[in-house]
């Protein structure tokens, strides 16, 4: 399957076969980078963000050192759903249950997402989206 963005009725999906996180790299953002059959999925997040687990919910911020190493126990872990909001939100799905939550921010880009294909999507300031390539209609 190859890896594309679906057009649903309250946002966009990304349809992948397999998405595992490969890589983490902090600095004054998140990158997330994950293996796909065909290509690699980049994620960088530059807010707050808040991460779910069978424990809660914790807000995580990228220039805290105490909480961002929450984040690092989804090494290795498979990325079940990658969901993106008209509003700019981002929700990740892990197969271990974890769930990161990116909201808009109103000043910056919160989140950007570069796919194979070139697909590259990047979360507005003050809420909303830009979609850069070939984006899939599907009817719910």
């Amino acid at each position: 399957m190859t890896t594309s963005l679906v057009s649903v009725s309250d946002g966009w999906r990304l349809r992948f076969q397999t998405a595992e996180v490969r890589r983490f790299v902090v600095g004054y953002d998140l990158k997330l980078e994950l293996e796909l059959e065909d290509g690699r999925l980049l994620i960088r997040i530059g807010g707050p963000f808040d991460l779910s687990d069978d424990t809660g919910t914790r807000t995580l911020a990228v220039r805290d050192s105490d909480s961002i190493g929450h984040v690092f126990k989804l090494m290795g872990h498979t990325l079940t759903a990658m969901a993106v909001s008209a509003d700019g939100s981002l929700d990740l799905r892990f197969g271990s249950g974890e769930r990161i939550l990116v909201p808009p921010d109103r000043r910056y880009e919160a989140w950007e997402a570069h796919a194979p294909g070139g697909l590259i999507l990047v979360s507005k300031p003050g809420g909303g989206m830009t979609i850069f390539g070939t984006v899939v209609a599907e009817v719910e």
